[in-house]
């Protein structure tokens, strides 16, 4: 469950979380974007050895209101009880990793370097489009107007 506008309407404004309440306990969660979108997500971690994986769609991404709240975007099964999980660079690669403790050990979820290095090029040639824009539209500004028509 998670609470909208805690400060003027307390606990009694709710969203819920699908699926969350199915899997025992939840012993800790997280709210970080690892899917590299911009946008954050959030983490349930539970003794029932699931890690847990929310989004949220508001009116602002153009969800019709029905729709709006959080979805499930992927759940994932581990051997035993989860404890902790962070989202750091552990491995120096620019990346952050997901590092998911349990009872019986620590396991760390990495991106595809690939779709990492695709996700990375499509932004790069967006950056680029947007500069050539850019440029296109102050080279239009800084030229004179058609001949003939200076005031005299």
């Amino acid at each position: 469950m998670q609470s909208k506008d805690l400060l003027s309407r307390g606990l009694e404004d709710q969203l819920l979380l699908p699926g969350s309440d199915q899997f025992d306990s939840v012993l800790c969660g997280l709210v970080t974007d690892i899917d590299l979108d911009g946008q954050p997500e959030v983490l349930l971690a539970t003794y029932g050895q699931e890690l847990l994986c929310y989004k949220y769609s508001g009116p602002e991404s153009g969800s019709p209101e029905a729709e709006c709240g959080f979805r499930l975007l992927w759940q994932r099964s581990f051997p035993s009880p989860l404890l902790a999980v962070a989202h750091k660079d552990l491995t120096g690669d620019g990346l952050q990793e997901l590092a998911v403790v349990s009872l019986k050990g620590m396991h760390v979820l990495q991106h595809s370097l690939v779709q990492a290095s695709e996700l990375v090029l499509t932004r790069l040639r967006y950056r680029v489009e947007q500069r050539r824009h850019q440029q296109q539209r102050l080279g239009d500004r800084a030229r004179p107007g058609p001949a003939g028509t200076s005031a005299s």
